[in-house]
């Protein structure tokens, strides 16, 4: 039967992330399929078949969604030596069980070890009957998987002369982007709301998504195979990518700091998640802004000016309504709405700026940052 299977109709892609494939040869085969990647809702009857689910170095799929489905799932989990550690240490985090987490080194020839090969530079091939079945690194590409499709964005982006540089965003405020807010300092972005489609709207505005440096997110158990915690997901692989660190500041931060688990320090890659805890009255701070949670919201200080409110109205300070792309200014003699244009650096003077230093500013931005 084996012999009449087209070695590529092997693969079934069932998901953006997610593979699953036939390495069968009778129709008896007991449990004859093998998945890489994962889905939010793969099929118990696709479950009923799998025998092996390869883990790769750059967590094919969303391994939060992972942690969901792995009760489901009734075979071993393959991997190299790094990312089955690597893997053990996220699972018992999660309470589940690590006995079927095999590295492959310690696999028996009998019990098809060379099938699947694993490389240095974290790429696998599958092979069948000595013959290349399935490349991760070739998939990835074709089917544009979130870091490959931000990496081709990235390539378009940089041609754009047009597009803002990183001094555009030396001083501090802020840019409101369709849903989306990210507040400035010293040419970092920290991102106060990030949600799907949030890349492709930074770079459509000119604004480089890699000046994102923290994150100031709240991640809960029911919302792990979410479509914001996918985005999440997809922004650490980049930062991973690029060998950097995400700082992650969070009044819920037990289940990041169990994310943080498998995304280490390795090499010359520092540990991917830095993070930092403002639950009850503790607080973070971002270059020279503190940031913290009240009533459920976020909250920035900065030294010369009015206390900010992120997705709340404040009586006395700046209120930042992002989902209608509004700013609110309240005080006792003062009340004003904005309403900047999209992807459009804010620039925050100070509560006491002379005049003609707002109007210097103001006539600066009109023929430098409207690109």
């Amino acid at each position: 039967m084996s012999d009449s299977i087209v070695p590529e109709s092997r693969i079934f892609r069932i998901g953006r992330e997610c593979y699953v494939v036939y390495l069968g040869k009778e129709r008896d085969d007991f449990r004859p399929f093998l998945r890489i990647g994962n889905a939010r809702d793969i099929p118990d009857e696709v479950h009923e078949v799998l025998s092996t689910t390869v883990v790769t170095d750059d967590h094919v799929g969303n391994p939060l969604v992972e942690i969901l489905l792995a009760p489901k799932f009734q075979g071993r989990y393959l991997g190299d030596t790094g990312v089955v550690a690597t893997i053990r240490r996220f699972f018992k985090s999660f309470d589940l069980s690590t006995d079927d987490v095999t590295d492959y080194r310690k696999v028996k020839d009998g019990e098809r070890r060379h099938m699947v090969w694993f490389y240095s530079s974290g790429n696998i091939h599958l092979r069948y009957d000595e013959r290349v079945i399935f490349d991760l690194d070739k998939r990835e590409k074709e089917d544009r998987h979130f870091v490959r499709l931000f990496e081709e964005a990235k390539s378009e982006f940089l041609r754009n002369p047009l597009r803002y540089i990183r001094q555009d965003f030396s001083g501090q405020g802020v840019v409101l982007a369709d849903g989306n807010v990210f507040w400035y300092e010293a040419g970092e972005l920290l991102s106060f709301a990030a949600h799907p489609g949030f890349v492709a709207r930074l770079m459509g505005d000119g604004v480089d998504p890699d000046f994102i440096t923290a994150s100031a997110y709240n991640l809960s158990s029911d919302q792990m195979d979410s479509r914001d915690a996918a985005v999440f997901i997809g922004f650490v692989k980049r930062v991973r990518q690029r060998k950097k660190q995400l700082r992650v500041i969070s009044s819920q931060p037990e289940l990041l700091r169990k994310l943080k688990l498998l995304f280490p320090e390795r090499g010359d890659s520092p540990a991917t998640l830095d993070v930092t805890d403002v639950s009850g009255k503790r607080k973070a701070t971002f270059r020279d802004s503190i940031v913290s949670r009240k009533d459920d919201k976020w909250r920035l200080h900065r030294a010369g000016l009015p206390e900010m409110a992120f997705g709340s109205e404040l009586e006395n300070g700046i209120s930042i309504d992002f989902v209608n792309g509004r700013i609110s200014f309240n005080s006792e003699s003062v009340q004003a709405v904005f309403v900047p244009p999209a992807g459009f650096p804010i620039d925050f003077i100070g509560h006491e700026a002379p005049e003609n230093q707002m109007m210097d500013k103001y006539v600066a931005y009109t023929f430098t940052n409207i690109k």
